[in-house]
Order: C-alpha cells, then structure tokens, then sequence
C-alpha cells in the first residue's frame, strides 16, 4: 500500500437567475473570467477549482444590463444557494463596488446577492491560514476514501462485461444492441471518458430491451450502508421518457415488482423523484424535483441520505447543486430480503419502459451520504463532457 499527500483544489460555485459575468483573480497575478450559462434546471452555473492558497482571491461581478441584473448565489468550497424565490431583501450581501472595501467570504460561505445594472460586486475570498493536506492512501482505493464502495468507470470491458475500477464487481450490458457497442470511449484533451450506453426503446421483460445489470454484489454494498449513502452518475440521454419507467439505476428484490422492496430513480416526462420502498409502487418515500433531465447534454446526478431521523436527511443533487432536500425515515437496509436486481437504465417493473438510448459515466456508491463540497467535485467533468460531439 502506497501513501502520498496533495494539496486540495478548493471549488468556487457561481449560481444566477440569468447569464452573468465578471472575474476571479487568484494570487500570483492568474485571473479568471466567467459567465455563468443555461442549465437543466432553470438557472445558471459556473465553476471552477482552484488551489489552495493562505493570500486574498477576488470575486468581481460586473456587465448586467437593465434586462440582465439578476439574484445570484457565490459558494466557496460548498453548494450556493438556487432557491431564490422568498429572497427579496437585496440589501443583505450588498456587496462594494472597489476592491479596498470588497465584501469579505471565507471558506465554506455561501452568500446570495443581487446584481444591479451598471453595477459592479467586490468579494474578498479568504480560505484561511492551514492549507489543507490530502492523504491518499492507496493507490487502488481512488484517493484512499474508504467510503467509496462501487466505482463503474466503464474503462476495462470486455465483450459485454464492465469490471468496476473499484469494489470489485462485474457488470453485464443485457438486450440486444445491434451491430452497436453498449461501450464506449471519447478522450476530451488528454483524458479518456468512459461509458455505457443503452440500446433503443423497449419494456422490461422483454429480452432485447437493453440496460446494465449492476449484479447481486452491487445490492449487497448498498444495502449494508447501513447509517447513510450516495449514489452519483453523468448521464446524457436522447430517448424518448415518456409513459411509465426510464429510471437512472435501479437496486431491487425482484425483476417484476409487486409488494417488494427496492430503491430507483424514474427521470421520465412526467416524474423525476428519488424513491425508497418496502412494499412496492403504494409505499414509496418519495424525494422529488420535476425537470432534472434535458435531452441532448450531460448532467450530473446524485442522492445523499445520512440516517433516518434528522430532518432533512435526503438530498437531491444536479449538476453539483443541491436542488432538493427532505427526511427520508428507511434506508436500503431496511429492505426486508436481497437487493438481486440492480441495474442502470432498467426498471423493476414489468412493462416499464428502458432509460433508452443514454449513456452512464462514472457511477459510485458510497456508504455514507458525502456533504455538498465532496458532490460539486464529483460534477467537476461537465464542462468537458459537454464541450465536444457525442454520437
């Protein structure tokens, strides 16, 4: 077992109303500028990481028009805010307009302001004295998180098989793919990105419908998170959702759900909700946001559970941003039986329609629910994902 140390990238976090721009300059002379751009959901994003430094970083939103000023939210090294409804009061972060007297944030802040016409927002950026130290572990447990359990980065296939990068699990592209290949690859820069991608339209149950079956072993490392977990994956999907199913993963008792316990995420038109179950469809612990998925671009996706009784122990996450929160009071662990039928792209429904037509890159599991920090870095390959042709 190897161990190493690395300085930490600190993730700044831009969330607006409306496209905004302006300018982050980082110790040394380095700047940055930004514009924050369209997302699924409704808003707009940028982000970025950083290194670590103990001197000053500067924040500085300037250019709105009297059709473009706009409420925004600046996360330092955690989620801003998105839920801009209810804020009205724009003289609370009311920033100053020259560097001297900048608004000053420090690690971990989250603030929300708004930008007027014409105007120009300072912040100072501290991130503090200590400059964090990463220790890594092992070489073969991706940085050394013991809390990493399932790792699916489709990088060592062979045939039909995936072999997961960590957890030590195999999974299998099930259906009929045509002359098509349920893997593939693209390299953005010098990175490889690996994935899996389903095959056309079809019902579960039948035998050509397409998806990835995760195997038992993946049930069994989600059920015994026993006090909490995340699931994340960047899916890009361009089939039809509509009718019943299209469900981002899948972990169940039974491949043709009746009274069962299961977990599963349906993202088709009329749904997008995070469900825990017992006893079927009527016992669902239900955590929804409407309009996570647009077609046609990747997304990031993720759900945190940490425990069952505090209050707002469920978190939906896209693309980096918290965007839903609630109390879920079950947990896989409660499921009463094996989790045998785990997929990515198939529903445990008879009849339910495939996540048609999608591909799934890098899917996790961890046995704890990881905090809003830990899930922007997990979204930190959107900008590259989406800057290049897909077929």
């Amino acid at each position: 077992m190897s161990v190493r140390y690395n300085r930490e990238k600190i993730p700044f976090r831009i969330v607006s109303e409306t496209p905004i721009q302006g300018i982050i300059k980082v110790p040394g002379g380095k700047t940055h500028y930004f514009k924050t751009s369209n997302e699924s959901y409704g808003n707009c994003v940028y982000t970025v990481d950083l290194p670590w430094s103990t001197e000053d970083y500067f924040v500085i939103f300037a250019g709105a028009s009297a059709a473009t000023e706009a409420r925004y939210s600046l996360g330092i090294n955690t989620a801003p805010s998105q839920e801009f409804i209810g804020f009205r009061d724009f003289a609370i972060y009311e920033a100053n307009n020259d560097e001297e007297h900048a608004y000053k944030i420090e690690n971990r802040d989250s603030i929300m302001a708004y930008l007027h016409a014409g105007d120009i927002d300072y912040y100072r950026i501290n991130l503090g004295n200590e400059v964090p130290v990463v220790k890594l572990v092992s070489d073969n447990n991706e940085g050394g998180d013991l809390s990493l359990k399932l790792r699916h980065d489709f990088a060592s296939v062979n045939g039909s098989f995936a072999t997961a990068r960590t957890g030590g699990q195999t999974a299998t592209a099930r259906g009929s793919y045509g002359a098509g290949n349920p893997f593939g690859s693209k390299t953005i820069g010098s990175k490889p990105f690996h994935y899996y991608k389903t095959g056309s339209r079809g019902t579960m149950g039948n035998t050509n419908t397409t998806y990835l079956d995760l195997g038992t072993g993946a049930g069994t490392i989600l059920k015994d998170a026993a006090n909490g977990y995340t699931l994340s994956v960047y899916i890009r999907t361009d089939g039809d959702r509509s009718g019943n199913g299209s469900f981002v993963w899948t972990f169940s008792t039974t491949n043709a759900m009746g009274n069962s316990g299961a977990v599963y995420f349906p993202v088709n038109t009329g749904r997008n909700d995070h469900d825990t179950t017992l006893a079927g469809s009527a016992r669902e612990k239900r955590l929804a946001r409407n309009n996570m998925v647009t077609s046609g671009e990747w997304i990031h996706l993720a759900y945190t559970q940490n425990g069952r009784t505090e209050p707002d122990n469920a978190k939906l996450y896209l693309n980096g941003v918290e965007v839903r929160s609630g109390t879920i009071d079950i947990l896989p662990a409660d499921i009463s039986g094996n989790l045998i039928f785990n997929t990515l792209g198939g529903s445990c429904y008879t009849g339910d329609y495939n996540l048609s037509e999608t591909m799934f890159a890098d899917f996790r599991i961890y046995d704890t629910a990881l905090d809003a920090g830990q899930i922007i870095g997990l979204a930190g390959d959107l900008a590259a994902l989406n800057s290049v042709t897909w077929p």
